[in-house]
Formats: C-alpha cells, sequence, structure tokens
C-alpha cells in the first residue's frame, strides 16, 4: 500500500517519513545530531523555530504527526550533562532543546499522532508513557512476547501483577503497542543487485562478541568447535571491524549468514544477509514481530540451548542446493516488507483508511 496522499509532519533524530516520502512530509530534528540537508521542510528544532513548529503541529492540513522516540530512561539532568561535556558540542548547534524537542506534543496537536521505538529496549521508558497515552498507535521493535513486560521495573516496579493487568489505562497502551523491523535502511537498498551472487562460503558472521549479546559468546565457541571437527564445512567468521561494502560482500558469498540476537533481537543483519542473497540464520525470536522471516522458508531459526546452533548448521547444510533458491526467497521478502516505504507505508495506514 502507498500512502502518498498523507501530509506528514515528522520529528525524530533522523528522518524515516521524510526518506520515503520527502515532498509529503515536514522534518523536525530532534537528536543530538544537526540535521543532514536543512531546507524550508527539514530543519532543526531551536529557540527561533519553536514558535514555527507549534504551528505546524496545530496546522490541519496535516495527516499524521511521526514521532520517532527510542525508550531510553532519559533523564534531564544526565542528558544535560553529556551534552554539556561532549566535545562536538560546537558543531551541533542547541541540542540541549532538541532532543526534548517532543514535549511540545504536551501543547497539543491537531493530527492523529504515531509514536516508532526504534531501540534496543524492551521496556517501555516511564518518562514516554504520557507520549503513548497521546498516541493512536505505538510502534516497537522489541515488543516481547508478553507486551506486560514493557512496563516492568519502568511504570511497574516489578513484573507487572495481575492487578497492574487490569488497569484500563495500561491496557489502553498494550493496545496501541505493534511490532516493527528494523528493516533495510534506503542506501543500503540502493545497492541491492538483481543478480543471484556466487556461493563459495557456508557460513558467515562478523560482529563483536565481547561485551555483547551472551548468544554471540556461545555460538562463536560452537562454529569455532564446528570448523575443527568438521573441515568440509567452510566458516568465515570476522570480529575485526570492517568497511560495510565488504561485510556486503562476505554475506554475498555465504549461503548461510549467522544472525544472532545483539542488544536486541531485531538486528539489520538480518535484512542486510538477505538482501546479499543469503539465508539468515537467526535465534529463535522472542519478540513480536512484523512480516517475519519463516523457518525453513526465507531463514533457519535455531534454539540456543545446547548445541542448537550447529544441529541448526547441519540442518540447513543438508539442503545445500536448495539454499540458493532459499537466499532470493529471503531477499524477496524483505524488498517487499522491510524496505523503507513498505515499513513508512504500514506504519501511516494506522491512520488511515480503517488503521492497519
Amino acid at each position: 500500500m502507498k500512502i502518498l496522499s498523507l501530509r506528514v509532519l515528522e520529528f525524530g533524530p533522523l528522518p524515516l517519513v521524510k526518506t520515503a516520502y520527502p515532498a509529503e512530509t515536514v522534518f523536525v530534528s530532534i537528536g543530538a545530531d544537526p540535521v543532514a540537508d536543512r531546507s524550508d521542510t527539514s530543519y532543526d528544532l531551536s529557540p527561533d523555530k519553536v514558535r514555527r513548529t507549534l504551528t505546524l503541529l496545530n496546522d490541519p492540513t496535516f495527516d499524521a504527526i511521526f514521532v520517532s522516540r527510542p525508550s531510553t530512561q532519559r533523564r534531564w539532568y544526565n542528558t544535560l550533562v553529556r551534552l554539556i561535556f561532549n566535545r562536538r558540542i560546537a558543531e551541533r548547534g542547541v541540542p540541549a532543546l532538541r532532543v526534548f524537542g517532543d514535549r511540545l506534543l504536551r501543547l497539543g496537536a491537531k493530527a492523529p499522532l504515531i509514536v516508532f521505538d526504534p531501540s534496543d529496549a524492551t521496556f517501555a521508558a516511564s518518562d514516554a508513557i504520557w507520549l503513548w497515552r497521546k498516541a493512536a498507535v505505538v510502534f516497537k521493535r522489541e515488543l516481547p512476547l508478553d507486551p506486560w513486560q514493557m512496563f516492568a521495573l519502568t511504570v511497574h516496579g516489578d513484573l507487572p501483577t495481575p492487578r497492574f493487568r487490569r488497569k484500563a489505562r495500561y491496557r489502553a497502551l498494550v493496545a496501541k503497542a505493534r511490532p516493527m523491523s528494523l528493516g533495510l535502511t534506503a542506501s543500503l537498498q540502493a545497492k541491492v543487485s538483481p543478480e543471484a551472487p556466487e556461493k563459495t562460503v557456508d557460513i558467515f558472521f562478523a560482529g563483536h562478541t565481547l561485551g555483547n549479546s551472551w548468544l554471540r559468546e556461545k555460538g562463536t565457541e560452537e562454529l569455532a568447535a564446528l570448523r575443527a571437527s568438521d573441515p568440509s564445512i567452510t566458516i568465515d567468521v570476522a570480529e575485526e571491524m570492517m568497511p560495510h561494502d565488504a561485510f556486503l560482500r562476505r554475506c554475498a558469498r555465504a549461503r548461510l549468514v549467522w544472525s544472532p540476537a545483539g542488544l536486541g533481537h531485531d538486528t539489520f543483519r538480518h535484512y542486510e544477509a538477505a538482501v546479499c542473497g543469503s539465508v539468515p540464520l537467526i535465534s529463535r525470536p522472542t519478540i513480536l514481530q512484523y512480516a517475519p522471516f519463516k523457518d525453513g522458508d526465507t531463514a533457519f531459526f535455531y534454539d540456543p540451548e545446547g548445541q542448537g546452533l550447529t544441529a541448526a548448521v547441519r540442518r540447513a547444510l543438508a539442503q545445500r542446493g536448495a539454499l540458493g533458491a532459499m537466499g532470493m526467497a529471503a531477499r524477496a521478502h524483505v524488498l517487499t516488507h522491510h524496505t523503507v516505504r513498505a515499513r513508512v507505508d504500514h506504519m501511516l495506514a494506522a491512520v488511515s483508511a480503517g488503521g492497519v
């Protein structure tokens, strides 16, 4: 679905709707870094832009207001100290105002509000609940299988109890929450080749393990043991940083790309692997997902217990001849559902034509 007829006012650290629909969107930067392309329809929130922004919030010609708001327990004094002592402060204009720019929505707005939380966090930050209450719908990347757990130790002092879960004001928030992926970046989508890549490696992984997810540390040990015990399986593992184009080339030559959860389960690597024509090998999902991959069709899932990763690799490589077609199916799935425009259309549909 293309939502070309909507006019949108967007707030966020980076443009998302503006990237998909530049002519239909006014973007107001509320991130720590200034917006890259300033224009009449793309500007940093600053003291001299507050009045203009309030006017836009009350402009009845907008069909939706879109706010990208990561869930972080944002304490004003901690944020202010970090901004003041940041070495790049001179390059950033007035970031102390920008990062609190979404507070202008407390003063009201004419159009329905869509909130998107792209962060690693499974929780709903207590200082964002007011924004969720104003929203028509909230899309969250790391939406727990039990959405009530979003409130653990933030809004609720412990794991939400049955009594808490019966409260109408929190039931209303849970009803608004829907999953949304990180998906493809626009720059990566522009690099996609229609050709099926030649496969010369069985499995590839690149990424930091120490200090990241336990799944990465355990899985790296499993892959090392597998490589030592079965030389017929070609494994390419790189823990060093590399240019993104080099990373994509190594993804493309692999039949499987190991894509375990990092700080969050949903990760760019799922979509990067698939768009390179490789099959993502993903740790069993722990979140509700938007347009998920299907095990054995567009991806392989594995259980982290025991030697689950090793078993999944052997299961996948038992059908080496089918992995090329499976990788292309994964690519088609991502290009259909997880491009910037596809994701934006899905979110904007929540306030048009009866919702999603």
